[in-house]
């Protein structure tokens, strides 16, 4: 027989008799008798049955579960977002690089620095 749980009412340790009747060690409690008739002992088996507390528990679990992998996700956008920002400042001294390149020649700006600048304005009007 495994250990018994504690009380489900009060939340004292429970007795045992014969290693297969339970009953609370709390003598206040309601449960705190022994109950001989064939319908109304509480077996071992039982006393540690609880369905809705082993239902909350495995729903604690997997919430917790869920929670530890919202975790992962929010680490790995946050690590995403500092990449991009990297990114837009390392294309943005490329651009102003490039764009010095192409006013020494004369010539106007080249439509992917354009691009570029409109995509790097899109990406901060959506944060």
């Amino acid at each position: 027989m495994s250990e018994l749980k504690n009380c489900p009412f009060c939340g004292e340790p429970a007795d045992d008799r014969y290693r297969r009747l339970a009953k609370c060690s709390n003598k206040a409690c309601l449960t705190n008798y022994w109950v001989e008739y064939d319908t109304d002992f509480y077996s071992s088996e039982d006393w540690n049955t609880r369905p809705i507390e082993d239902a909350l528990q495995a729903r604690i679990a997997e919430l917790e579960s869920t929670n530890d992998a919202n975790k992962k996700l929010e680490a790995r956008a946050e690590r995403a977002e500092a990449m991009v920002t990297r990114l837009i400042e390392e294309g943005n001294i490329l651009a102003d690089y490039h764009q010095s390149d192409w006013d020494g020649f004369g010539c106007g700006k080249p439509s992917d620095l354009d691009d570029w600048q409109n995509l790097v304005a899109e990406w901060k009007e959506q944060q």
